[in-house]
């Protein structure tokens, strides 16, 4: 059978109570053990590099509609993103891309700005780019009727539109 021990309690007397608080006294002079605590002035975090989120900026996709009437790939042009910028200053998307999840990757004209409020419908057929129209160049369907991804990079490759539908 185990030996039964029981613990101290607060109630019994303890003999070495008197070197106990000295030790104490003299740790804490000392600054040795949890006394050896030197606050520090934390470092400063870093401000964080804005999204264009965060800036006012914001391109959003306003509308997809994925699946054209009759043959997808006889209607390209009736399968279309709209994007839209939210934002309060105008979008500079030159060096931005649009693509899907098979890689299907389309390259915003340089020099094309979205100004705020402004829509953009990126047709998936050919056409002559507006203001308002910019035509992919495919000569088949891109987003797929069951569900796909759209995603929008930046210049440097950042993703700023993820919108699976």
């Amino acid at each position: 059978m185990p030996a039964i021990t029981r613990s101290r309690t607060r109630d019994e007397p303890f003999s070495e109570r008197a070197q106990f608080a000295a030790t104490e006294v003299n740790a804490r002079d000392g600054n040795i053990g949890v006394w050896d605590f030197d606050p520090q002035t934390p470092e400063p975090t870093p401000e964080p590099t804005p999204t264009p989120e965060q800036t006012g900026d914001r391109l959003i996709v306003a509308n997809i509609h994925e699946d054209a009437s009759g043959n997808d790939h006889e209607n390209e042009n009736d399968e279309y993103v709209v994007f839209e910028n939210t934002g309060e200053t105008t979008l500079d998307l030159s060096g931005w891309t649009v693509e899907d999840e098979a890689d299907n990757t389309y390259h915003f004209p340089d020099g094309f700005e979205l100004e705020p409020g402004s829509k953009v419908t990126l047709y998936t057929g050919s056409g002559t780019d507006t203001e308002a129209e910019l035509y992919w160049g495919s000569d088949a369907a891109i987003w797929n009727n069951g569900g796909d991804t759209i995603y929008v990079m930046d210049e440097d490759g950042e993703t700023v539109v993820e919108k699976t539908y």
